[in-house]
């Protein structure tokens, strides 16, 4: 092959790592494979100096490797124009200032990222935001060295306070007070005057009688019936009765209706008339009397039709409701520092409810009524339970007009006619109202056993009708009632 120089040569763009390339070494032209020169180049980005002369074409950038050894320093190339400045980087955000509070409390109104610490316990927390809300956040780490000793525990929190008590159980029935009374004396008290008679008294429990006052004494906190009937003797004419219960512990005032009795003319049978009666509750001993509003009689009473019946009608008390528990303890102070003072005990809950007193039975039962009646002749009824004992009474009172019905009466089946006696009156010298049929299925007489009629014969034998007759020109209002004894 001719020489050529260096420059004539055919240029390689992609040289192999076998290829071969001419290398002056101490003096002396040596040969050098691609992959050996790229081993030995020295660091960096400038590839290694060509031989001295004419500058050759800058070598292919080495990979980075150990300096190879100097080469004869060629002679020096030009320098490069200088890269223009890189842009400056954009300024980094502002730093957040950091607001520490030192205090015992809670802090509140603090911007987020604040930092607070707590002097009770030695905790610092940071005011941190999230999507449930703003927080206290602790920053200490858990993960501490050895824990110290436990703190003094805690004193215990005071105990709740009992649970209030129940309530009472509703009221059951109790029958252990009773008084019945049939006077023996005849003696009309004068107007104004209380009945003081002797007689024959049974009784039971707490309730009692002074015949030398004619007093009732009443035990405390307990509910009574009181009724009182009398009639006068029909030895006298033109004469009349009045009479009502008083409230002797209270001042003697009126607690009752007023019951009268009325005899027009001596050869008039005794009337029973209806009772004088109320319902008394008692909050401590109480006496109650028998008074006479107005008396005009000149003659005396008909004990055969006369009594006073006292019976208690309020029940058992319900047990009452167990106490509440009592709250629980307080819990122990933290370990660390000096426990604080456990919190007080949650207040016990309420006591059950007392249980339910026992239904009432066998309760006396008062039952009252009314009919509004039209000028002429009528027919009034009320009905009542079969199968039961009643003392009953019919009452009207206007001017120039009275009637008045009384009666005691068991009834059995519908059927059949009820057993008891009944008794009744008007006022023939006014006539403003006549009492013209009273009840027919009544039967019975006294000390004696009937067993006729075998029947009756409407099947209404607890249906009890009057005939009444209205003279006074006007409606007028006539009242009736009954107690079921039994």
């Amino acid at each position: 092959m001719a020489d050529q120089k260096i420059s004539q040569l055919n240029e390689v763009t992609s040289p192999n790592s076998s290829d071969v390339l001419p290398i002056v070494n101490g003096g002396e032209t040596k040969k050098i494979t691609v992959a050996n020169l790229a081993v030995a180049g020295s660091s960096g980005t400038s590839g290694s100096n060509g031989s001295s002369g004419t500058s050759g074409t800058s070598g292919l950038n080495g990979t980075n490797g150990s300096s190879g050894s100097n080469g004869t320093n060629g002679s020096s190339g030009t320098s490069g124009s200088n890269g223009s400045s890189g842009s400056n980087g954009s300024s980094g955000s502002s730093g957040v200032s950091t607001l520490i509070i030192s205090s015992d409390t809670q802090p509140t109104g603090k911007p987020t990222g604040s930092l607070w610490f707590n002097t009770n316990d030695g905790t610092t927390y940071i005011y941190y935001q999230d999507i449930n809300g703003t927080n206290w956040v602790p920053t200490n780490p858990t993960l501490a060295g050895s824990s110290g000793s436990s703190g003094t525990s805690g004193v215990n929190g005071t105990s709740g306070s009992n649970g209030t008590s129940g309530t009472s159980g509703t009221s059951g029935y109790v029958d252990n007070d009773w008084l019945y009374f049939r006077p023996s004396t005849t003696t009309v008290p004068t107007t104004g005057n209380k009945f003081i008679l002797s007689g024959t008294t049974t009784s039971n429990g707490s309730v009692s009688y002074n015949s030398s006052t004619g007093i009732f004494t009443l035990d405390a906190n307990k509910t009574y019936n009181l009724n009182a009937s009398f009639a006068l003797a029909n030895s006298v004419s033109n004469a009349e009765l009045n009479y009502c219960w008083i409230n002797v512990t209270s001042g003697n005032n009126t607690i009752s209706n007023t019951g009268g009795v009325l005899v027009n003319y001596s050869v008039s049978p005794a009337a029973w008339q209806p009772v004088a009666d109320t319902i008394i509750t008692t909050t401590g001993i109480t006496q109650v009397a028998i008074s006479c509003p107005f008396s005009n009689s000149t003659g005396g009473l008909q004990t055969a039709m006369c009594y006073v019946d006292i019976k208690q009608i309020n029940g058992w008390s319900g047990s009452s409701g167990t106490s509440g528990s009592n709250g629980s303890s307080g819990t122990s102070g933290s370990s660390g520092l000096t426990g604080s003072s456990g919190t007080s005990g949650v207040t016990g809950s309420s006591g059950t409810s007392g249980s339910s007193g026992t239904s009432p039975a066998n309760v006396t039962l008062k039952t009252t009524g009314s009919w509004t009646l039209p000028t002429g002749t009528t027919t009034q009824s009320f009905t009542v339970e079969s199968g039961a004992s009643y003392t009953m009474w019919v009452n009207g009172n206007i001017p120039n007009g009275i009637i008045t019905w009384n009666a005691t009466v068991t009834t059995a089946n519908t059927n059949v006619p009820a057993v008891g006696s009944q008794y009744g009156w008007y006022y023939t010298t006014g006539n403003a109202l006549v009492l013209t049929a009273m009840p027919d299925q009544i039967v019975g007489t006294s000390g004696s056993i009937v067993n006729t009629p075998t029947s009756y014969a409407p099947n209404t034998s607890n249906v009890f009708k009057f005939g009444i007759t209205n003279n006074s020109g006007t409606s007028q209002t006539i009242n009736y009632g009954y107690i079921k004894l039994s």
